[in-house]
């Protein structure tokens, strides 16, 4: 599962102040109407949490296990908090961390494995260069709507949802945020978190009609650069895997990029 080592639980650790990081910053109208949620538990279990939401991405347990070993007090503790806030969600588990008593956890709680993520990383200077027919740079204060939009395009997202939160961070520069322009149309769009010495590749979409083109790759490698410059030694990101017969051009695009699989990430859906 790659050469990074523990660098695995730094990864979700990193992930978590992502989540924490975008939905402390919601916009105030979002917030008033959503609930917006982060609730820090001991042992780096974080859980988000947002009322109302279409898309269920927001309902979160992650970092179970990062500053210890996953119990059956730690996450009836997070799962908690999860129903106390009213919401259902999605408790992420490390594959390999899951305890030798984890049917019984998971039975107690009704928990059922939904899916499950690659978790990826690598060293910043092992992203690969690549040239694309598209311009990539960084965007501008005035074109973070645009930005969002496009992402909401791309992946199919509520547009309201992403500009509260995803737009709400570009604008504070909590995210940074990055376009592909072919000519005077930007059609693909990405965000770089960085958190101390690591760089969070956090969202990329492209365009349906504009895939195929280098641009994921492109800004991949922009947003090493950048995160090189501020000082990141290494980078992660996450990604759904897909099953026989599917297919998961982000991940393909990451891989051949230099990110190597630090583990399997399980999704267990209350």
């Amino acid at each position: 599962m790659g050469s990074l080592g523990d660098f695995s639980l730094e990864a979700e650790r990193v992930e978590a102040n992502t989540l924490s990081t975008l939905l402390c910053g919601v916009e105030e109208a979002y917030q008033a109407s959503h609930r917006a949620m982060v609730v820090e538990l001991p042992g780096g279990t974080v859980v988000t949490s947002v009322d109302g939401e279409s898309s269920g991405f927001w309902n979160r347990v992650i970092g179970l296990g990062v500053l210890g070993t996953v119990t059956a007090a730690s996450v009836s503790d997070a799962i908690t908090v999860l129903r106390e806030h009213g919401t259902g969600g999605v408790v992420h588990v490390i594959a390999g961390q899951r305890p030798d008593d984890w049917d019984a956890i998971s039975a107690a709680h009704d928990l059922r494995l939904s899916s499950s993520w690659y978790k990826l990383g690598c060293e910043v200077d092992s992203v690969a260069h690549c040239d694309s027919e598209l311009q990539v740079r960084a965007i501008e204060t005035q074109e973070i709507d645009l930005a969002v939009t496009v992402l909401s395009r791309g992946f199919s997202w509520p547009v309201e949802e992403l500009h509260a939160i995803y737009g709400s961070a570009l604008r504070c520069r909590n995210l940074t945020g990055y376009g592909a322009w072919d000519g005077d149309e930007m059609v693909a769009a990405a965000a770089l978190r960085v958190d101390g010495a690591v760089g969070h590749l956090y969202g990329a979409a492209t365009l349906p009609a504009h895939r195929g083109r280098g641009a994921q790759s492109a800004l991949l490698a922009l947003r090493a650069q950048a995160a090189k410059a501020a000082g990141c030694r290494r980078l992660i990101s996450e990604t759904w895997i897909p099953g026989e017969g599917n297919h998961n051009s982000s991940l393909n695009n990451m891989r051949n990029s230099g990110l190597e699989v630090l583990h399997v990430r399980e999704n267990w859906r209350l």
